[in-house]
């Protein structure tokens, strides 16, 4: 799977998700912010992130979780079974990041290919 590649585009064209990273996944909306994700702009539309956790029996540590909604701004962090990032045993739904922090995010937590 590379870098940017569609992995799911929805019957409705409402979403699609691409890989950004080897363990990170995002989904956008097709215009606008018509599931109310609260961070959509004028020029770009409203996402969530997906971060796969690699280890069974790994427990995220609450630092963690609480960085990510302290520094980036998340509204939500959710670990749960993987529906997007199936190769990895957890992964952690993202909601209410904005684009202007996407790069830091991605290099805080994400590994390339």
């Amino acid at each position: 799977m590379t870098i940017g590649s569609v992995l799911i585009r929805s019957p409705h064209d409402s979403f699609i998700t691409r890989r950004l990273t080897y363990n990170c996944v995002i989904c956008e909306a097709m215009g606008g912010d018509i599931y109310n994700w609260g961070n959509s702009t004028d020029e770009e539309p409203a996402f969530i992130l997906y971060l796969g956790v690699e280890y069974s029996g790994f427990k995220l540590p609450k630092d963690t979780v609480e960085e990510i909604v302290s520094t980036y701004g998340a509204s939500e962090v959710t670990i749960r079974k993987p529906k997007h990032l199936k190769e990895f045993d957890y992964e952690l739904k993202i909601r209410g990041i904005y684009r202007n922090q996407l790069d830091e995010f991605l290099y805080r937590f994400c590994c390339p290919f």
